[in-house]
């Protein structure tokens, strides 16, 4: 949320729907109160009677139930109130600081700069005094700390602005188990796979060969919550680049020889493409040329180009809110990043393996070069499987 939105909010608005919703609870024990009362009845007696006293109770629980509502909404609005004046006042002294360096905040975007002058300065001067060098490293030092300032209160907006929104939905849902902020779970560590689970959360189980994976975070957010761009506070804490140790299981494809459409490769298996029979009356001219398994005896010669695909990493590419088994999480979604092996020719004579390089050559690939080498009939990895 960037300072032009802190600006537009209300807390006195948010406290006039508290006041609205405690006025209406408190019509609400009154109406308990008299569907409650069986001194209404009297002496009337009978089936009518008894229906009668059962209705009345059964709306006493519905007013009761929309008590409750009207509650967690007032306590949600008169949370919300009290935050939203706490970081408008840390909006207003995070300003002071800036405009007491003579910075420049753009409060559509919460970016904060230096002035045109001293943007002059750090940029043409290129010789300085040990006393200039030191008053430019200070106001370069005062930037970052105004950036981090802007930055910190931005992120306490998102979330304030997002839990009030999940604490009424929860309320109207009648929902009542606590809510599973931000602050309680715990950030993916660095290389650690898309799809492995954190405290709170769930791998979401997706397609072999995929080029996408997607992690779940047990973090309640609004319905409908979404982060294309991922620059919302859960983006930076949660939408991190992923970077594979290219040994750990399913980061590397399988090798298959492209030559024989896609095959797994198997030594000395598959339709050779050369054949050279024996002569019948020379038997084994050559008894250091191994046989073909059950071959009355040939030299059987197969080339074999095989080829393999690695994923390097993962990025993510956007957030949203979804619910599973009626408990609701953030999902990331990540796009796979793949490198390719060159290459690798292999000529098998009878089984054994004649030629081969002796270790891969990898090159990046772009998102239309792995979907075009995976129609060749070379698998895409799954890292973690």
């Amino acid at each position: 949320m960037n300072p032009a939105e802190i600006d537009r909010w209300k807390p006195e608005s948010l406290s006039a729907v508290g006041a609205a919703c405690a006025k209406q609870g408190a019509a609400c024990d009154a109406t308990i109160d008299s569907l409650k009362d069986q001194r209404v009845f009297g002496t009337w007696s009978g089936v009518a009677a008894d229906s009668a006293r059962t209705a009345s109770q059964t709306l006493a629980g519905e007013y009761e139930k929309h008590q409750n509502e009207l509650q967690q909404v007032r306590a949600a609005a008169g949370n919300g109130a009290e935050r939203a004046s706490q970081i408008k006042a840390d909006l207003a002294a995070a300003r002071d600081f800036i405009t007491s360096h003579q910075f420049v905040l753009d409060d559509a975007s919460g970016r904060v700069s230096l002035n045109p002058i001293q943007q002059w300065m750090v940029d043409e001067i290129t010789v300085r005094s040990p006393e200039r060098a030191l008053e430019e490293s200070q106001m370069l030092a005062a930037l970052r700390d105004a950036q981090a300032k802007i930055d910190d209160v931005s992120a306490k907006a998102d979330a304030a602005d997002r839990e009030v929104a999940v604490a009424v939905e929860r309320a109207m849902s009648g929902d009542t188990a606590p809510l599973t902020s931000s602050n309680s779970v715990p950030a993916p560590q660095p290389g650690q796979l898309p799809g492995s689970p954190l405290q709170n959360s769930i791998p979401l189980m997706h397609e072999p060969g995929s080029s996408t994976t997607s992690r779940l975070v047990r973090v309640d957010v609004p319905a409908g919550f979404t982060d294309k761009s991922l620059t919302s506070d859960l983006a930076k804490k949660y939408a991190k680049p992923v970077t594979f140790d290219p040994h750990a299981p399913g980061v590397i494809g399988k090798v298959v020889d492209t030559r024989q459409h896609g095959k797994n490769y198997n030594l000395g298996a598959g339709k050779p493409d050369i054949v050279i029979p024996f002569k019948p009356d020379t038997g084994d001219m050559n008894p250091r040329i191994p046989r073909a398994p059950g071959s009355a005896g040939s030299l059987n010669v197969s080339i074999n180009s095989l080829e393999k695909v690695r994923a390097d990493s993962a990025t993510p590419t956007a957030m949203r809110a979804v619910n599973v088994d009626g408990h609701n999480y953030l999902q990331i979604d990540y796009q796979y990043n793949y490198s390719a092996a060159a290459p690798n020719n292999v000529i098998d004579v009878n089984g054994i393996k004649l030629s081969t390089t002796n270790h891969d050559t990898w090159a990046p690939l772009t998102a239309e070069q792995a979907q075009a080498i995976a129609g060749r009939g070379v698998p895409l990895p799954t890292p973690g499987q």
